[in-house]
């Protein structure tokens, strides 16, 4: 449950790092004005442990809460307004929910005979690019999110009306930085992002 001190307006909430999925647990995005009288904005029950995010028209209310049903293991849940890209990107994305980054430790007999492997680590990864982004918009919406991302990790959803199930909890691996585009004012920038596992 979250007092947000006043009316905020919320467009979306994601939630990573669950067992949702694996315990067949509905989810339930609700909001208050009052800390009393709660209406449902959206619902869902996960089929898996990836990061959800769910998205709404946009409400404005002061309190905020995520009910579960059932015992649940939740470790990130962001509550706030999505950043919509100026323009969409289709083409060289890697779907995050098909993108998985396996660090693998091989193991060899003396004579070199294949013995099994042992997983270090997984996660996920993803390249974005973005082009023809005004000048003005970028240092308007873009640049505070990158000041944020420096820091934090964020929820990315490449393309939710068509893959609303592609969806990452993720951080950059470096500053972002845009370039000039040399047609009017347009910036292009690129992203390179590390996740969650993907299951």
């Amino acid at each position: 449950r979250v007092d947000a001190g006043a009316a905020v307006t919320v467009d979306y909430v994601g939630i990573a790092a669950h067992n949702l999925g694996t315990s067949g647990i509905t989810v339930e995005v609700q909001s208050s004005d009052d800390n009393s009288t709660w209406a449902t904005v959206d619902s869902h029950t996960p089929t898996s442990d990836a990061p959800i995010m769910f998205l709404f028209a946009p409400v404005s209310a002061r309190y905020w809460r995520i009910t579960v049903t059932g015992e649940a293991v939740i470790g990130a849940v962001y509550i706030g307004k999505v950043l919509e890209m100026q323009r969409a990107a289709f083409a060289g994305i890697n779907p995050i929910d098909l993108s998985r980054r396996t660090v693998i430790r091989p193991n060899r007999s003396e004579g070199g005979q294949w013995l099994g492997r042992s997983v270090i680590r997984e996660g996920s990864f993803t390249s974005v690019g973005f082009r023809h982004l005004t000048n003005a918009w970028y240092r308007a919406n873009f640049d505070p999110f990158v000041e944020e991302a420096r820091s934090y990790p964020f929820f990315f959803a490449w393309r939710p009306q068509g893959y609303p199930d592609s969806v990452g909890y993720v951080w950059t691996q470096g500053d972002i930085v845009p370039t000039t585009m040399g047609i009017k004012d347009f910036l292009e920038v690129g992203l390179d992002l590390e996740g969650l596992s993907v299951e």
